[in-house]
């Protein structure tokens, strides 16, 4: 994985949180789902891209590829801020709006019950 992004991870009211910084890629994007499909196990987890900078569609695909492996019962959600660029290229690659929470807060309230 290149330094282009820092993975950091922590529990949260039962709920693992990764938060991501600086640029998702092609360069680091499977390096970075391995790392948190590993750490997530078998708690919720929500995916904190509020200080991405950069995201392209291998980050999109790293995000469906953490979707998929949830188990029924596993639930996951993906922070992006309203108005962020990261955002705006989840929509532009279809991925699931319901799973977006606009706040780490919000993502978590939404894990817990």
């Amino acid at each position: 994985m290149t330094e282009l992004a820092r993975l950091e991870t922590r529990e949260q009211d039962g709920v693992l949180v990764a938060v991501l910084t600086g640029e998702v890629d092609l360069s680091n994007a499977v390096s970075l789902e391995e790392r948190i499909a590993a750490a997530a196990g078998d708690v919720p987890l929500v995916v904190d891209l509020t200080a991405v900078t950069f995201i392209d569609s291998a980050g999109v695909r790293l995000l469906d590829h953490l979707v998929a492996a949830r188990q029924p019962g596993l639930p996951i959600r993906v922070v992006a801020p309203p108005g962020s660029r990261v955002l705006f290229t989840l929509r532009l690659c279809g991925f699931r709006t319901e799973l977006v929470a606009p706040d780490l807060e919000g993502g978590v309230t939404d894990l817990r019950g």
